[in-house]
């Protein structure tokens, strides 16, 4: 049997909200390569949105994880097996293991990636990933693959107004936030760029985000017919299973998906199942990574036992535990542990084997809220001892010193002369801007951004907009173009994050006014010539990183390396005015020398 089923006994509905039905993958045929040809270390590089995660493997007679990084999209998975293999590898080691060789993948591999795994452990297996704008779902048997599903419904921010909506409430109720605009302003700078300008307050709001995602996804699943059978292993791939590692969301929060009984659950903290079911990616090399005992690509998160309904006393080595409906009972048992649990119902008793994992093991009885069971992420070191590594880990910043890092561009790379105004247009500065071909505003409505466009204004800046804001504009422009009213090329390039003050892209406004400049939609910005539009201060001379977000955003500085290397948000070493400090890597890029 696979890991899943599709059950039209149980009355379900098709499934809703942007569904897909991913088409299962033909089992590959394993064809044994000679000796010769297996390589001595390889990338697995998965291809995000906005990120790329990349993990090491290498080793003469067997290939073992070394370790994994995850970078913003545009910096370089080479960059990362250098940093990877110097940090972790001896000498001899790190010249053995290159050339390497790179393999890539993405989203679309995922159910070829649920196939390998089954195939290998020799289990049926479900994988679940909460991505930025799906979740996904595959399931397979041994050498027999399984349905595989994407919802959009189930993204950490989905599109649909509605959908977003809900996930903003479980993130109020989880967490406490003040508002939905503010949730989904914060959802909405997470997803477009996940290491950039973060904080404690947009951690939480990821964490409650995710496990609003996974509850949905089992709410659509179950409405579609979709079941996990008893017995599979359950598979938790991107920033699920990273939060779960760092013992940041807890193994609760997975109860919403899975069936009645014991479920064993595995972690994929370095996100990079997409690259195993790459299709350049040999069977047997894929077969010796998932099975290596000594690696970590697949680390136990630990059991989960789901019990339908309470009133029941659990036992613990001699302790007993009442437990009612919609109750929590956490075990701190670490990997290799078991503990052997008596359960009672009335007259009626039983027992289960729980093993531990980096989750510990978990008890849920019916569905419980998860407002006390979230936990802030573990904060990082403050001492800046910077580790040797390639400033290509960074993203290329367009247009070299010249280049303005902005948050989003909607439209078209449109140039022109930039008349900055400290509100909305009169009929002179209607006019002023349209020969001009780019105005410039701290705060604009939408109604200003429809009528640059109807007047012929080639481009608008803005300091900020929410997610509505974007929403409606996004709709409005298309509808505009569809209709043919607006036919030339229009760009509106947002300067800060939806959540952001605003401070700082007004007074970069003000500076802007009179330069001639070119927007860049990747990354987005814009590149201004024949002006300079910072202080001599924040230029230094041969600077080579570009701050992008952050308290620093706008100044310029020299790369000094890795301050901290953890896997899920690595902290650059940046120097500026003379002092070394650390920022996310997202926070920066690199200028073109």
């Amino acid at each position: 049997m696979s890991g899943a089923t599709r059950s039209g006994a149980r009355g379900g509905a098709p499934l809703r909200s942007g569904a897909t039905i991913w088409e299962a993958p033909t089992p590959a045929v394993a064809v044994a390569a000679p000796s010769g040809d297996r390589p001595s270390s390889l990338l697995l590089v998965d291809d995000g949105e906005a990120t790329t995660n990349v993990t090491l493997f290498a080793g003469a007679a067997a290939l073992r994880l070394v370790g994994g990084m995850t970078i913003p999209r545009g910096g370089s998975a080479e960059a990362v097996g250098e940093l990877l293999a110097a940090t972790n590898l001896g000498a001899r080691e790190f010249d053995a293991a290159r050339p390497r060789v790179i393999y890539h993948g993405g989203a679309a591999d995922l159910p070829r990636a649920a196939l390998r795994i089954a195939t290998a452990l020799e289990l049926p297996i479900v994988l679940i990933d909460i991505g930025a704008t799906a979740g996904r779902f595959a399931a397979a048997a041994p050498s027999r693959p399984g349905p595989s599903i994407e919802l959009e419904a189930a993204a950490l921010s989905p599109s649909q107004a509605v959908e977003r909506r809900r996930r903003a409430d479980f993130v109020i109720a989880s967490i406490g936030a003040s508002s939905r605009a503010l949730v989904a302003d914060q959802l909405g700078d997470l997803c477009d760029a996940p290491l950039r300008d973060r904080s404690p307050e947009g951690d939480r709001t990821r964490t409650a985000a995710v496990a609003g995602a996974i509850a949905r996804l089992g709410e659509e699943l179950r409405s579609g017919g979709v079941s996990i059978e008893q017995g599979s292993i359950i598979v938790v791939t991107g920033f699920a299973a990273r939060l779960i590692a760092d013992s940041v969301l807890p193994l609760a929060s997975l109860a919403p998906l899975l069936p009645i009984g014991r479920s064993r659950v595995l972690l994929d903290p370095f996100a990079t199942a997409g690259a195993l079911g790459s299709m350049d990616l040999p069977e047997e090399h894929a077969a010796e990574l998932i099975r290596d005992p000594r690696g970590d690509l697949l680390l136990p998160g630990g059991d989960l036992l789901c019990i339908d309904g309470g009133g029941i006393q659990v036992s613990v080595d001699g302790l007993v535990t009442p437990l009612d409906d919609d109750a929590v009972s956490h075990l701190s048992l670490v990997i290799g542990e078991v503990a052997r649990i008596e359960i009672r119902r009335g007259g009626v008793s039983g027992e289960a084997l729980l093993s531990g994992g980096v989750g510990g093991a978990t008890i849920v009885v019916g569905t419980p809220s998860l407002r006390v069971a979230l936990h802030p992420a573990p904060s990082g070191s403050t001492r800046i001892d910077p580790i040797s590594a390639p400033i290509t880990l960074l993203p290329e910043a367009p247009g070299g010193s010249d280049l303005i890092a902005a948050r989003r561009l909607l439209g078209d790379e449109v140039a022109g002369r930039v008349v900055a105004l400290s509100g909305d247009p009169d009929s002179r500065g209607w006019e002023a801007a349209r020969d001009a071909g780019i105005l410039a505003v701290a705060k604009a409505s939408p109604e200003t951004v429809l009528r640059a466009r109807a007047v012929g204004v080639r481009g608008l800046i803005v300091g900020s907009l929410s997610d509505g804001e974007i929403e409606a504009l996004s709709g409005s422009l298309d509808r505009r173009i569809a209709a043919a009213v607006a036919t030339l090329p229009f760009g509106l390039l947002v300067l800060a994050a939806r959540s952001a003050s605003g401070d700082g892209a007004a007074q970069l406004i003000e500076r802007l006014d009179g330069a001639e400049v070119t927007f860049s939609s990747e990354p987005p910005g814009l590149v201004a010539r024949g002006r300079v539009v910072r202080d001599a201060s924040d230029a230094p001379r041969g600077a080579d990183v570009a701050i992008v977000g952050g308290q620093h955003v706008g100044r310029r500085g020299y790369w000094r390396g890795i301050a901290d290397p953890r896997p899920g948000d690595p902290i650059a070493a940046i120097e500026l005015d003379g002092v070394i400090i650390g920022l996310p890597l997202g926070d920066a890029q690199r200028l073109d020398a």
